[in-house]
């Protein structure tokens, strides 16, 4: 007996494994397991013109996988190809036959070879096309593959199964690029990231994700206008996701653009659900640390009420609220002496250093329908390391382990004042009060902190030292400088 043509159609498309799902659409899941042998099984006895058996065997599998509408479909279509009838075999289902027993063998390049016969034998067969195409996809030549289901469409008529195939792959590839972007990401090839996450968009366009990816690796390779409007197409598709404002507002900020980009981060917040929420406060309150207004992120995030569960999300949250509170105790830039001031119209625009570009965080539990924008992470430097270790000898009260590995991590990133500040810290903790006149003093002298606070502290050391000239004098120039403390 021959096998019904649209059964080995369906069966067909049952059992091409999708490479990748698209993060936006909801689909259902894969066959594996017992449920996949057995759909295997059944399309090989079908193939036989074991009907019974396939029938049974598509029950089984069924049984296993009752959320599978695909399983019910064959199976309805098998009794109605049982019912009405055997079809007529044409010129090319000899070549087809042994195409799927190549496919069933993993010999994918005689798949290929004989589908390829078969549809030259008879072209207006959409199942024949359609077994060409997930030879192609199984033997990973992909291009071809689209190239070859978009030809069975228009040689072979309307076709439901090609054209769901079609879709399935596009999204797969769509998932591919994401992934390369990804990987390049992780390896700062800006270059390959970009090209990677463009495709992405061009195979799906309607994925969200997708064009978040390609906004924040427009952000990384600092094309800022590029960015915002592919943040803005991607909230024309969306107006009710956070994730688009906060790309936008942050290319904006960068741009200069300080009320347009701070009015979509503040709508960002109100649109922040779930996982959104933490990483919207915090991408708000870092752009108020990036503009130099420590008390405005204090206060965005002391009136946050969001669910800090998330132990990560938790840790940046006091990390941020920690940079802010030492900066405003700092005061590092004197126009901050007295009260915040509006940025000024004229200043040099924001770097991705002082206000890191925003990351996607696209693990199964970051969103049901795709990525989350979460905050970037600053380059480490090369006293990273070493920083990490004299913070946590700070933690420990080793404050003399904390003076030499800050010391260390001076060396090899002179210009981090974080570091020098960190190095201070130790030294007067440990009560190594020259050391520490010293290190004031190379401070003041590369000028790589502000001068009014840097000298205050310098007059409490000399101080210390019994230096109670030095020690004044240092007061007065302080105040002179500005930027102390109220």
């Amino acid at each position: 007996m021959k096998p019904p043509r649209p059964l080995l159609t369906l069966l067909a498309a049952l059992l091409t494994t999708p490479l990748a799902q698209a993060q936006t659409q909801v689909v259902p899941l894969p066959l594996s397991g017992p449920a996949y042998r057995l759909a295997q099984q059944a399309y090989a006895a079908s193939a036989r013109g074991d009907f019974q058996r396939a029938q049974a065997q598509l029950r089984e599998a069924i049984r296993l996988r009752p959320d599978s509408m695909e399983l019910r479909r064959q199976l309805r279509q098998l009794r109605e190809q049982r019912s009405a009838g055997a079809a007529t075999r044409d010129a090319g289902y000899a070549d087809a036959s042994a195409a799927y027993r190549a496919t069933a063998a993993g010999r994918q390049d005689d798949a290929v070879r004989l589908a390829r016969q078969a549809v030259a034998k008879s072209p207006r067969n959409d199942a024949y096309w359609l077994l060409l195409g997930n030879a192609l996809i199984q033997a990973r030549q992909y291009e071809q593959a689209a190239q070859a289901l978009a030809q069975g469409r228009q040689v072979a008529g309307a076709s439901l199964p090609l054209q769901r195939r079609q879709l399935e792959l596009q999204r797969e590839m769509g998932a591919m690029q994401a992934a390369l972007a990804m990987q390049a990401r992780q390896g700062d090839d800006v270059a390959a990231e970009l090209a990677a996450a463009r495709m992405a968009v061009r195979y799906v366009p309607e994925n969200l994700s997708y064009r978040l990816l390609l906004a924040t690796a427009l952000l990384r390779d600092g094309q800022l206008q590029q960015a915002e409007q592919v943040a803005d197409e991607a909230r024309a598709r969306d107006e009710w996701r956070a994730g688009p404002l906060l790309l936008r507002g942050y290319a904006r900020l960068r741009q200069g653009q300080v009320e347009q980009a701070m009015a979509d981060f503040t709508q960002a917040r109100t649109l922040a659900r779930g996982v959104e929420q933490v990483p919207a406060w915090l991408l708000q309150a870092d752009a108020e640390l990036a503009l130099q207004r420590p008390q405005r992120a204090l206060a965005l995030l002391d009136e946050a009420g969001v669910d800090l569960g998330d132990p990560l999300r938790a840790a940046q949250w006091r990390q941020t609220r920690q940079a802010a509170q030492q900066a405003l105790t700092r005061y590092r830039r004197a126009s901050l002496a007295l009260h915040e001031q509006a940025w000024p119209a004229d200043a040099a625009p924001l770097t991705a250093r002082q206000f890191p570009v925003p990351a996607l965080d696209c693990s199964t539990g970051a969103a049901l329908d795709g990525c989350v924008v979460v905050p970037g992470e600053l380059p480490r430097e090369p006293g990273y390391e070493q920083a990490v270790l004299a913070y946590r000898a700070m933690e420990q009260k080793d404050y003399a382990g904390a003076a030499d590995a800050a010391g260390m991590a001076l060396q090899q990133s002179p210009d981090n004042a974080d570091y020098r500040m960190l190095q201070l810290d130790a030294l007067v903790a440990a009560q190594r009060w020259l050391a520490a006149d010293a290190a004031a003093t190379d401070a003041l002298d590369r000028q790589a902190v502000e001068p009014g606070p840097m000298l205050a502290r310098r007059g409490a050391i000399r101080q210390r030292l019994g230096r109670r000239d030095q020690a004044l004098a240092d007061y007065r120039a302080a105040l002179e400088a500005g930027g102390l403390p109220l």
